[in-house]
């Protein structure tokens, strides 16, 4: 799927809020000396907690009571407050002369009312700002910053996509006329293609489903109207497209962002597993089935405020059900979070100031055929960006798992890009697999072959007639950990100390490797067994050790203290 781009809309909609505040616990009085008011509790919860005087939040002299509220109290606000921290009540409530600015990286989190009398303006969250609440029909602004970029006057890489939600109830009935002065483009399922929604500024939109959009400069879009609270559905469809290409757009709905770890496994219906970002140039991959995860271009489980991401439809009367369990106040402004276990092998490309990845790895009994569970499939991002891909069948993948292999394995790397020029590729996480493994690259163009051991770039020249199917990866050695029955080599910690029980293998060469849980190597020594090995380990946390002989992988794992 390549990208293009038309965006325009705006709404409108004041849904008036009349509630009995607590601020009635307030009484005023005539006469005598005094602030005239008389203070109240009810329930621990102070009434008198008056943000009175514009200002930051955590200046005292702005409440009433020269006092921030705890974060078990209520907190009444009158006046302009500009949220700086990360604050949690039970209850807070915005009169109609008051006003919440929720600024870029701070949150609010509300967990049982959240009342506002002063409309769309009384409550504003920032681009980069998060909110958790409970209440529904509450009425705010959400602001995104977009960034955009001048139409280049010579075709080349536009990488200023993005993919758009409306953060409002659909109740908001948005309009085109949100986003004037963009392209905007909706996804239509049934073509796996963009439709550019044309110059019209009231075309109706779906608060349902995402949107793509491109600005010629930057723009911050103000969404204006009631938040979305509790359960959401989005729109999903089933086109029973060939090759697993059936996708939906989908919007995060919330007023902050929502995480794809939470998801519970009843959420989703005849959904995969990874989720899918346009992330400059390219799109970013997330995959999570519950124990595992994998990503490339910078993919993670946090998906932000405005952001719209695609899922996978597998079968018929797809669904995904949203709460506010999956809702987090990660500041991620995109995605990030990369895990790096064994046998994972990170390959980029690079042209164009646009970066491509592709992931290939080995898990037990992981499936050789493409998986929605596990794997991803390749999505094309901008015209002129490169793109990387393997195969599964005939499928293209960004991320490719499969089995434990027994000796050597070959691999397909395709590559494709629109434009002809000097391209490099890069390899990494090279030291998450046995040193006894050797991993080779063959450019079948140039029949030249390289020790991704010794060299972990490869640059080449591209031309847009090349076959894609241009490269070949070979493994050879054993990649799979086993453990043999007859335990020639006995692996355990005591404390911070590495034991290796060689048993008959005393002798033997072999490398000791500590892992921690992200993948990174931590320690590392070749050594020739003895009948008892031990190695002081100066680290705290879960790792994992890996010894590597000639006749065999055996691991432990363990949780170190680093308590010596």
């Amino acid at each position: 799927m390549t990208l293009e781009i038309s965006f325009m809309k705006k709404t409108y909609t004041f849904l008036f809020i009349l509630l009995a505040f607590t601020f009635q616990a307030i009484a005023q009085y005539s006469g005598g000396s005094g602030s005239g008011y008389t203070k109240a509790e009810t329930n621990s919860k102070h009434l008198t907690n008056f943000f009175q005087t514009d200002g930051n939040w955590i200046n005292t002299t702005n409440w009433r009571d020269n006092v921030v509220p705890g974060s078990s109290e209520e907190a009444n606000i009158a006046a302009i407050a500009e949220l700086n921290g990360d604050y949690t009540y039970p209850e807070v409530n915005i009169s109609a002369n008051g006003v919440i600015n929720i600024p870029a990286a701070q949150s609010l989190t509300v967990t049982q009312n959240l009342n506002n009398l002063a409309g769309t303006s009384g409550l504003v969250i920032e681009s980069g700002g998060s909110l958790l609440h409970n209440t529904n029909n509450v009425q705010a602004t959400i602001r995104r910053t977009i960034t955009g970029a001048p139409i280049p006057e010579e075709p080349g890489v536009s990488t200023r996509y993005h993919l758009v939600s409306i953060p409002l109830s659909p109740t908001a009935n948005s309009v085109s006329s949100q986003f004037t002065g963009a392209y905007l483009y909706s996804y239509d399922p049934s073509m796996n293609s963009w439709l550019g929604l044309g110059e019209q500024t009231n075309t109706p939109l779906d608060e349902t489903a995402g949107y793509m959009v491109y600005y010629t400069s930057n723009k911050t879009v103000n969404f204006e109207g009631p938040m979305n609270n509790g359960i959401f559905s989005p729109s999903l469809t089933y086109a029973g497209l060939e090759g697993g290409n059936n996708f939906s757009l989908v919007p995060n709905p919330y007023p902050s962002a929502i995480d794809w770890h939470a998801f519970a496994p009843g959420d989703k219906t005849n959904i995969g597993n990874t989720i899918w970002i346009f992330n400059n140039g390219n799109y970013a991959t997330y995959t999570w089935d519950g124990v595992n995860s994998s990503s490339t271009n910078g993919g993670s489980r946090y998906i932000a405020t405005g952001q719209a991401f695609f899922v996978q439809t597998t079968g018929s009367s797809p669904a995904l059900t949203m709460n506010n369990a999956i809702r987090t106040h990660s500041n991620s402004p995109f995605l990030k979070d990369t895990d790096a276990p064994f046998d994972q092998l990170r390959i980029s490309a690079a042209a164009n100031g646009v970066n491509d990845e592709v992931l290939i790895g080995f898990r037990d009994q992981a499936s050789d055929d493409y998986n929605t569970t596990e794997d991803a499939l390749k999505i094309y991002g901008s015209s002129g960006a490169p793109q990387l891909f393997t195969f599964a069948g005939e499928k293209k993948l960004s991320v490719n798992f499969m089995d434990q292999p027994h000796g050597e394995t070959s691999i397909t790397l395709g590559f494709d890009c629109d434009f002809a020029g000097e391209y490099a590729l890069s390899f990494s996480q090279l030291e998450a697999f046995p040193q006894s493994v050797s991993i080779y690259l063959t450019d079948e163009l140039t029949s030249q072959t390289v020790n991704l051991r010794q060299q972990t770039n490869y640059n080449f020249v591209h031309n847009p007639g090349n076959n894609p199917e241009r490269f070949t990866l070979k493994f050879g050695g054993t990649i799979g950990i086993e453990e043999p029955s007859n335990e020639k080599v006995q692996v355990w910690f005591n404390g911070n100390t590495l034991i290796v029980n060689a048993n008959e293998l005393s002798g033997s060469n072999s490398i000791i490797e500590v892992f921690n849980t992200t993948g990174q190597l931590v320690f590392s020594r070749q050594t020739s067994l003895s009948r008892e090995n031990s190695f002081k380990i100066d680290l705290s946390g879960p790792v994992i050790a890996r010894i590597s002989t000639e006749k065999g992988i055996y691991t432990a794992k363990a949780v170190l203290l680093n308590n010596q």
